[in-house]
């Protein structure tokens, strides 16, 4: 079958509005799906990763007033950070990129220091800074590891002080930052929730296939996928829209996770059900095409009946004609004359 040529936007358009299409999207080639499921995923990943670029740069401008007037002097160098302050710095914020930022450039016991790493660990995001070393904590790792630790040689910082920093703290560099962090977290975004997605994607296409045997229709897996990617769209985009409201104004939708996944199946069991009522009026079409052509088979067979009786009649009248002349002529009266 040859490939619709459809953009993207107008796709998603017709998938969120018009089930119908989704006759179409089970025919066509898987390739067709995945290449459209890793457009929306990008498309997803670059909404959210404006609502976080922006959250970060008013973290950045916040924590700069704040280093300004709540931090003691610093100096970053030769990889070693020294702090001119006795007790650990620890600032706590639940609502910005990182939820707890713990300063100690102690000397620490051992149990200090595993007690540091542990409060850090503790919230959903966080970073630890020692005297050579920062750990920094995410929701989402590689392999399942939440944290990851870097010395300062291998993160190629140089010398910075606190004045240094406030000074080469300009909106210019702010908005670089800013933009170097969007394109990080659009890769980031987009390669962990692509693979999450995948994993949605694959349970709705089973249930999709489920249901279709049960409901008696003849679909292979390949259709159910191509189903299933395109009746996630509109979840995903709620889900898209919620994150950046989330991360915005933190509002909070409770059960949003249910209704996610209430959205998707409605969209995948009704697309299923148009198939089968469209199989179901083929079928028909079918065997009133076949009824027809066994009407006209008749029809014809009755006419050609018709015909060879016909000719038998006329055979039948020109024998007799034949046997009547024959008759005639062997007649006693026919002799004399």
């Amino acid at each position: 079958m040859e490939e619709r040529k459809i953009g993207f936007f107008k796709r998603m358009f017709r998938t969120i509005k018009d089930f119908d299409e989704y006759k179409e999207y089970a025919i066509e080639k898987t390739g067709t799906s995945i290449k459209y499921f890793l457009k929306l995923m990008l498309f997803f990943s670059l909404i959210i990763s404006i609502a976080m670029t922006i959250r970060f740069y008013s973290w950045m401008d916040e924590g700069l007033e704040y280093i300004k007037n709540n931090i003691a002097e610093f100096e970053l160098k030769d990889g070693k950070l020294t702090v001119s302050q006795e007790e650990p710095i620890i600032i706590e914020n639940e609502n910005s990129p990182l939820n707890i930022i713990l300063i100690d450039t102690r000397e620490r016991t051992e149990e200090e220091k595993n007690e540091q790493i542990e409060k850090v660990k503790s919230y959903t995001s966080g970073m630890l800074l020692t005297e050579d070393q920062i750990m920094l904590k995410m929701p989402f790792s590689e392999q399942g590891q939440t944290e990851s630790w870097y010395s300062y040689e291998a993160l190629g910082v140089e010398n910075i002080t606190k004045e240094s920093l406030i000074v080469n703290a300009t909106t210019g560099n702010l908005l670089y930052m800013s933009f170097i962090f969007y394109l990080g977290t659009v890769a980031y975004l987009f390669v962990m929730y692509a693979v999450l997605a995948l994993l949605d994607v694959v349970l709705l296409a089973i249930l999709g296939f489920i249901v279709s045997r049960i409901l008696r229709i003849p679909l292979r897996f390949a259709p159910t996928w191509n189903v299933a990617v395109y009746a996630l769209t509109l979840p995903i985009l709620l889900n898209a829209l919620y994150i950046f409201v989330n991360v915005l104004f933190g509002i909070e939708i409770k059960y949003f996770g249910v209704m996610y996944n209430a959205i998707s199946y409605i969209y995948m069991i009704t697309a299923i059900l148009l198939i089968k009522s469209d199989i179901i009026k083929r079928n028909m079409e079918v065997s009133a095409i076949v009824e027809e052509q066994e009407k006209v088979k008749q029809e014809l067979e009755r006419q050609r009946e018709e015909e060879e009786k016909r000719k038998q009649e006329e055979e039948k009248e020109k024998q007799k004609e034949k046997e009547k002349k024959e008759e005639k002529g062997d007649s006693p009266e026919g002799s004399k004359a």
